[in-house]
């Protein structure tokens, strides 16, 4: 027997005489999920996705957030929203922040955060991008969010990341030649 909410969602299901809870689609899993038949504990994540966007000079183009200013640069890109992809969330990233029409081509590097200091853990993906593009090309700086846009040295580009993303762009970069995508945890 099933009984449903006025969505339609399954909210119980009878299974061998006794009624096991199912998550609705906007509720988190949790103590008796049909999954794991008792308490679980489902970790939330931010997920946060960057495009590098290399010059026909081989220069990699990087930002500088207001809300970073003096700590680093950083590769375009931002938060996933709801339903979107990683991939997908660098495109509408670097039409916002730039105004340029990019597509994510291949997965560089993955990076998971653990929790820290108060901080949520994190997935942090790193793409290229599908075109080179030409550093004359006029920039549209969003002027919420984006003090500046340099065309960093690739040999560079690591150490004026902001500290916490320098593995992961050195990783990206790695990547970026050998066509082997990397893992971090940190």
């Amino acid at each position: 027997m099933r009984r449903h909410d006025p969505a339609g969602r399954i909210l119980h299901r009878q299974n061998h005489g006794r009624a096991q809870r199912l998550a609705s689609t906007d509720e988190p899993v949790g103590r008796g999920s049909i999954w794991h038949g008792g308490a679980v504990s489902i970790p939330r994540y931010i997920v946060a996705a960057g495009l590098v966007l290399s010059s026909q000079e081989g220069r990699i183009l990087m930002v500088q957030t207001f809300n970073r200013l003096g700590a680093g640069l950083i590769l375009p890109g931002g938060l996933v929203e709801a339903g979107e992809s990683p991939a997908l969330t660098t495109s509408r990233e670097v039409a916002e922040e730039l105004g340029l029409q990019v597509t994510a081509e291949r997965l560089l590097a993955v990076e998971h955060r653990a929790e820290a200091a108060g901080r949520p853990p994190s997935m942090q993906f790193v793409f290229a991008a599908n075109q080179l593009i030409d550093e004359r090309e006029t920039l549209n700086l969003q002027p919420d969010e984006i003090a500046e846009a340099h065309w960093v040295e690739r040999g560079q580009a690591a150490d004026r990341h902001t500290l916490a993303g320098q593995a992961r762009m050195r990783a990206a970069l790695v990547a970026l030649d050998s066509g082997s995508p990397a893992y971090l945890e940190t």
